[in-house]
């Protein structure tokens, strides 16, 4: 009787890759003192491999409200939003998102490749 060989494995065949994500956040708490949790929030970001991209400051009579953004190494993702969050009188809000761009990864390296 016949026999079934399994079929060549060729040069294009897929490797699993890992998950290329791009991790964004957004945090909303209040504070007793924003003067030193700016501070404490800009020695992490460095501590972490990180920086400050932008920052906006605005007065509501009583109370200001501080945007910061940051960026840090995705390895280091987690551990900002703790520390972050430890500065915290009350957090009111937390949101945290994962873009998968794995693809546009994929296909950018293999244009390089091509022009390469």
């Amino acid at each position: 009787p016949p026999t079934e060989q399994a079929a060549p494995r060729t040069a294009n065949a897929q490797v699993p890759t890992e998950r290329k994500l791009i991790r964004t956040g957004s945090i909303r708490f209040e504070v007793s003192d924003l003067d030193k949790t700016k501070a404490e929030i800009s020695k992490v970001v460095a501590n972490l491999g990180g920086y400050i991209s932008s920052e906006n400051s605005t007065n509501y009579g009583e109370f200001t409200e501080q945007d910061m953004q940051v960026r840090v190494p995705a390895a280091r993702f987690d551990t900002l939003l703790v520390m972050v969050e430890a500065q915290a009188k009350k957090i009111e809000s937390r949101m945290v998102n994962a873009q998968d761009v794995t693809e546009e990864f994929i296909d950018i390296q293999a244009r390089l490749q091509t022009k390469q």
